[in-house]
């Protein structure tokens, strides 16, 4: 029993390679400001972000949390995160976008900077709820402000060069 999806598709001439066609939606994400601007802000929250999933556990051995205590932390970040999320379900002009894109990425980082003095578990559980919530906030009003400055023929491209610099 085999199964069979088809023949290969011809190539085209006239389109263009996939690297011409990712170098092309870099560029045009490049030249527009609020893009620029939100793909370097979103793609540095989302590497510390990154660190703080080595950091967590670190900081949950530093505070004496065993396994469940660890676990409790991080599904304490979910739950913010969550929260951050939903709160963007509701439509808002541009410019409350903007403010709340930016208070994320606020309560992002004075989060961070709060888990440098951080003194128990308790404190460092509500510490990650806040952290959570500032990061949920970023990168749901990071969308809907995309989906609100980038042209529809170029949505595409912006998204992919978001998802590509973040990655």
């Amino acid at each position: 029993l085999t199964l069979h999806f088809g023949k290969a598709p011809e190539a085209t001439p006239d389109r263009p390679s996939l690297l011409r066609q990712a170098r092309d939606g870099l560029s045009a994400a490049a030249r527009m400001p609020g893009v620029r601007v939100l793909i370097l802000a979103s793609s540095g929250i989302l590497l510390f972000a990154g660190m703080m999933n080595v950091a967590e556990l670190l900081l949950a051995r530093e505070l004496g949390a065993g396994n469940a205590g660890f676990s409790l932390l991080v599904a304490t970040w979910g739950l913010g995160f969550v929260a951050g999320s939903l709160s963007g379900a509701r439509g808002r002009s541009l410019r409350e976008l903007k403010s709340r894109y930016l208070g994320g990425l606020l309560v992002f980082a004075l989060g961070l900077l709060a888990l440098a003095v951080v003194p128990s578990l308790a404190v460092a559980f509500a510490v990650f709820a806040v952290i959570g919530w500032g990061n949920g906030l970023v990168i749901v009003h990071e969308r809907l402000l995309m989906q609100r400055i980038v042209p529809d023929a170029l949505m595409a491209r912006a998204y992919a060069a978001a998802d590509t610099v973040g990655s």
